[in-house]
């Protein structure tokens, strides 16, 4: 049993340092910086009055209430750190932001049969047992109960590992649904892999060619697939190629193993989605919990479906009514100017280094935060991303280049009162 929980723990901590690999090199900023105070405003909630006598929420919905720009335009140099930007400024429609409390749950039986039902056309789970077949060379094919579990006894911790295999279409399919929730580790995950053992999908850009997918086919299938599995008020977040590497440690080559493309599904509150990007929601400090952020994710490439994966389901209450009041876009276009030379300020140790931050994309839309001293529940908040990409020059000639894709968050900002948030931490 030691032996299962230590590979299963190595296996999750394998996950995370491929995401934190993905993320880049970038610092956090450093926490004195972090709140950053705004200038008086007035009222909030629906129908109060600012300052300037205007008001917030559904009388003058959000383009009305934050006035921001089509473009955000901006070039400037702070020490070793350069910035530019000319990037569209992208808002959701609607009368105004709400905020809504979060909690995490553990997957049901409902949820796996519907996975199961439309993904894998109700296929009977099934895995191979070496033990029982020590004597014969090919492992005997035994039938999963396709029950799903959940203790909070930490010696049990096995009952909450659902997992096997399913064949279907003449493809075979590794499934595994992990429930192992608790205050401290709350990373709940269902996965379906094809190829599985080739290795995890990381993304390689949104431009980069992979071979010849039919991506508007995917798309229009894959949406209608996902509310068929009941994901009722989700949509496309964010979609890209992605890849599977494979790194020779004798010769320190990587070669591309696979490819395919990417389909990030988050869900909407009244009609405005949360905001998708590459941070997962899994830094910690200081021995800190992990609550990664919900995700559904869907793979494709020629061949058809190569892995879903849902990550830690929310349960959503609204915790109020009113809109809240959202700060002015100039506000919001301040803190950042002023906090992202800031970021790198924390591991730029030397002259010996310049880093060049380049905005694409400005986009408004939900977060989820949580308390930095509790992982037992969040709250959906309105938040501003600045999408980019970092480069590092180094003085002796060599350049460092992190550009993820589209969805690196260079820096993200609490609209209601401006201040820096941490996504890597969730606060």
């Amino acid at each position: 049993m030691k032996k299962k929980f230590y590979q299963v723990m190595a296996a999750l901590m394998m996950f995370i340092l491929t995401a934190a690999i993905y993320t880049g090199c970038a610092g956090s900023v450093p926490e004195e910086e972090k709140i950053v105070v705004p200038k008086e405003q007035g009222n909030e909630g629906a129908g109060g009055e600012t300052d300037g006598g205007g008001t917030v929420g559904s009388l003058e919905g959000i383009s009305g209430q934050v006035q921001a720009p089509e473009q955000y335009e901006t070039e400037f140099s702070e020490g070793q750190v350069h910035v530019s930007a000319d990037a569209p400024v992208i808002l959701p429609d609607g009368a105004g932001f709400k905020l809504y409390r979060v909690t995490g749950r553990v997957f049901t039986q409902e949820d796996y049969d519907k996975v199961n039902q439309v993904l894998l056309k109700g296929g009977a789970l099934w895995d191979k047992d070496y033990e029982a077949s020590e004597a014969s060379k090919d492992a005997a094919i035994v039938n999963v109960p396709a029950v799903v579990c959940y203790t909070e006894e930490p010696e049990n911790w096995e009952e909450n590992i659902l997992s096997g295999c399913v064949t279907t279409d003449q493809k075979d399919y590794f499934v595994e649904l992990n429930n192992n929730l608790s205050e401290d580790w709350k990373w709940v995950q269902f996965e379906v892999r094809g190829n599985w053992a080739n290795g995890t999908f990381v993304p390689s850009g949104k431009d980069e060619a992979a071979g010849d997918i039919p991506i508007d086919k995917i798309r229009e299938e894959t949406e209608a697939l996902i509310a068929q599995m009941g994901f009722d008020g989700f949509s496309i977040a964010g979609e890209e190629y992605v890849h599977i590497d494979s790194f020779d440690e004798l010769t320190g080559e990587k070669k591309i193993l696979q490819t395919g493309y990417g389909l990030h599904f988050t869900r909407t509150l009244d009609g405005i989605p949360v905001t998708y990007t590459h941070k997962m929601g899994t830094s910690v400090e200081d021995d800190g919990p992990v609550w990664p952020y919900e995700t559904v994710d869907v793979v494709y490439n020629e061949e058809g479906l190569q892995n879903f994966t849902w990550v830690n389901p929310y349960q959503i209450e609204a915790a109020g009514e009113e809109y809240v009041f959202l700060l002015p876009f100039s506000d919001i276009q301040a803190v950042f100017e002023k906090m992202i030379p800031k970021k790198a300020s924390s591991w730029i140790q030397s002259g010996n280094m310049e880093v060049f931050y380049q905005v694409d994309e400005v986009r408004l839309g939900y977060m989820r935060v949580r308390d930095k001293e509790n992982v037992v529940e969040g709250m959906m908040i309105p938040v501003w991303d600045f999408f980019g990409s970092e480069t590092i020059n180094f003085h002796g000639g060599d350049t460092d280049s992190v550009t993820p894709g589209t969805y690196e968050s260079l820096l993200t900002v609490n609209a209601m009162d401006g201040t820096v948030i941490d996504r890597g931490l969730g606060y």
